[in-house]
């Protein structure tokens, strides 16, 4: 609830009462108990979805077997397909637009991915195949990629709100993942 509330109205648009009020808690200092401030709920919320993040990478990983056989396109599609799975409430990624305001310093969507072993396996390989780019200049375009990949679902979702439709069909990564392909790609 807390995600879908600081992506709608940004995390300085609601306050801690706010949250608690909207969570049904009568004593409005919980989210403080718990929490600590904004920054420890913040920071709750990502461990949280990163775990659920890194779980569904973990098994896709292990469905997909050997990634180093994998084109560029694949390894990128298992790399965003779980984060976009996660926290659709109401056909609405609430997780990837609160990520997008946040700018989050555990990002499941960056370089920072690498510290995790699924990510880590999917970005080494990705690397691997464009050993052209220093690991910097790699995780720099990393990082990029997930600006672009963030964008783009955030305005495919905002038009469909926008329209009043519900989630009627599953954002396609296809366009998106071939562009991000050749960024990796472009000469360094």
């Amino acid at each position: 609830m807390a995600g879908r509330l600081f992506a709608q109205h940004g995390v300085e648009g609601i306050s801690l009462r706010e949250i608690a009020f909207e969570a049904g808690q009568r004593n409005v200092s919980a989210v403080r108990y718990y929490f600590g401030d904004k920054l420890g709920l913040i920071d709750a919320l990502i461990a949280e979805r990163l775990g659920r993040v890194e779980t569904a990478r973990q098994r896709l990983v292990e469905r997909t077997g050997d990634l180093s056989v994998k084109d560029a396109e694949d390894l990128l599609h298992l790399f965003w397909e779980p984060l976009l799975d996660e926290d659709q409430v109401k056909g609405i990624q609430w997780f990837v637009q609160f990520q997008q305001t946040k700018g989050s310093r555990s990002s499941p969507a960056g370089s920072q991915s690498f510290e995790h072993p699924a990510s880590r396996h999917i970005l080494e390989a990705l690397h691997a195949l464009h050993p052209h780019l220093p690991l910097a200049q790699f995780q720099y375009r990393i990082n990029i990629i997930a600006m672009m990949v963030l964008s783009a679902l955030s305005w495919h979702e905002s038009v469909a709100v926008e329209a009043n439709q519900h989630w009627s069909s599953r954002f396609s990564l296809r366009e998106v993942v071939r562009m991000a392909a050749g960024s990796l790609a472009a000469p360094a």
